[in-house]
């Protein structure tokens, strides 16, 4: 992937965005009761070079009628994402309990360590700058022609689950300060220009009205010496 940046290149992290969709739980998980659906996103934060440093996986929960749901997985942090429901954390699982005829999707969020799954590609990150390689971290306010190489690989040491039910999409964060200066200076010309505009539209209503009211003195005057 070869990007031509002409102002300054952000060096930051790839994210990845692992897709599946299954029915009752998520990371070989047995749900209690009626079955429910669930689709979860793994979102995987790689170093510069392609090693995972932070995971985070989203479910989507239909509960189908269920009044309570149960996921197993070894989390570090859940996060609600839907309301004010708190969990119950068991050992290795989370429950989460429903009003009865709950038609709305739930979701929620877990944290992992990256150690604690084997995912379905392995990844080696690369960079050039101008035609010449160089490390992730010389491109943080470097300007010219960037290249980002991102090889994948499958990794057949992945739970079998992962292989068959995962896409892979592939971000990577690039130019935002540049933006965000870009835009901020476009709000304060704006911003100054309608100071400006409202400036000179009250210095010439000013110099209209005293400009009206010097004439109808002056008229006022010459009548009166006329009429004596």
């Amino acid at each position: 992937m070869k990007a031509s940046i002409k102002p300054r290149f952000l060096a930051g992290f790839l994210i990845l965005c692992l897709a599946g969709t299954e029915t009752c739980s998520a990371f070989p998980a047995f749900a209690a009761g009626a079955k429910a659906g669930v689709d979860e996103t793994v979102y995987v934060n790689l170093d510069l070079y392609g090693t995972a440093e932070e995971v985070n996986v989203v479910k989507a929960l239909s509960p189908n009628g269920t009044s309570e749901y149960t996921d197993y997985g070894a989390y570090q942090k859940v996060l609600n994402m839907s309301d004010r429901t708190e969990p119950v954390l068991g050992e290795d699982s989370v429950t989460w309990s429903f009003p009865e005829g709950r038609k709305e999707r739930f979701y929620f969020q877990c944290s992992m360590e990256p150690e604690q799954t084997a995912f379905p590609w392995t990844f080696d990150v690369s960079y050039k700058l101008n035609g010449v390689p160089v490390e992730g971290e010389a491109l943080a306010g470097a300007s010219g022609l960037v290249e980002l190489h991102i090889q994948a690989k499958p990794n057949e040491t992945a739970a079998e689950y992962y292989r068959n039910n995962m896409i892979l999409l592939a971000a990577v964060p690039a130019g935002m300060f540049f933006s965000i200066k870009r835009t901020q200076k476009t709000v304060n010309r704006a911003i100054a220009s309608e100071s400006t505009s409202e400036s000179t539209a009250e210095s010439t209503s000013e110099s209209t009205a005293e400009s009206t009211s010097e004439s109808t003195a002056e008229s006022a005057a010459d009548n009166t010496t006329e009429k004596s």
